[in-house]
């Protein structure tokens, strides 16, 4: 992603780059189709991956996802005689400046998402080095409105700001949402004046279609929980979340919320590592 500062003020050339893997599944189709309503101005090149052996009747199907798409996008095939894994796609991002990936995922033996990570859900995203929009098999896009933007509120002007500067592409709704009580509260809540703080941050990056929401569960740290209420509420478009790398000591003892939202996702989820 690359960001213009201009004082306070934020401009992001978003989504410059995208990289689609596919499988022709319908899992890897309906990423293709979500990519194909994203904002035209908003999209410079579409790079469409596929791995393994290249029959000709994959060739054939790739060409066609690949005229799809050259419709609205510049795009390009790569052609790779690896399997798909994590490592070749964090290859193929770095070699190839991938700004964003679109990907289908799919909790099914065989899907996608388990041929590029495997079957730990959570190596999906311990994995990233670029932001990734993950889309379900059966979400059938209706366009971007409203995103949720689940929070622990560390980090939140620096985060805030991407998600900003991506809502301003769709001129978006931004529900900032905080999941109580958690333990350790990394940032307590009762002692700051968040509804302040949002608003210090509507003013920096002149961005005034933002609210957040406080989301209460019955016990500590039932994050997934959280969001879900948060969902059923609010119906967002997009889940935005925010994803640190944890220690193999830490996958271990707890799970990571994000790779718990992937599992049980039923709209397309936004990572962005922090």
């Amino acid at each position: 992603m690359r960001y213009i500062l201009n004082d306070h003020n934020l401009k992001l050339e978003i989504m410059k780059r995208i990289l689609i893997p596919t499988d022709f599944s319908i899992v890897a189709d309906n990423a293709i189709e979500y990519a194909l309503a994203l904002p035209k101005e908003g999209v410079q090149e579409v790079l469409l991956l596929h791995a393994g052996a290249n029959i000709d009747e994959k060739f054939i199907k790739l060409n066609k996802q690949a005229n799809r798409l050259s419709e609205r996008f510049k795009t390009e095939i790569i052609n790779s005689e690896e399997p798909f894994s994590s490592e070749m796609i964090k290859e193929t991002i770095n070699s190839r400046f991938i700004d964003f990936m679109v990907m289908g995922t799919s909790g099914e033996e065989g899907s996608i998402t388990k041929k590029i990570f495997g079957n730990h859900t959570s190596s999906i995203i311990d994995d990233l080095n670029c932001p990734v929009i993950v889309v379900p098999v059966d979400y059938v896009g209706k366009g971007i409105t409203k995103i949720g933007y689940a929070s622990d509120f560390t980090d939140l002007e620096d985060e805030a700001k991407q998600v900003i500067s991506f809502a301003k592409t769709f001129n978006a709704a931004i529900e900032v949402l905080h999941v109580v009580p958690v333990y350790p509260d990394l940032y307590d809540t009762e002692k700051i004046d968040i509804e302040a703080k949002i608003n210090q941050i509507k003013k920096k990056f002149e961005y005034s279609n933002i609210q957040y929401v406080i989301e209460e569960t019955q016990n500590d740290n039932q994050i997934r929980k959280g969001i879900e209420q948060f969902v059923e509420h609010y119906t967002p478009d997009l889940l935005v979340m925010f994803h640190q790398k944890r220690e193999d000591i830490d996958k271990l003892f707890s799970p990571s919320a994000t790779a718990n939202m992937i599992t049980h996702l039923e709209m397309p989820l936004l990572i962005f590592p922090k």
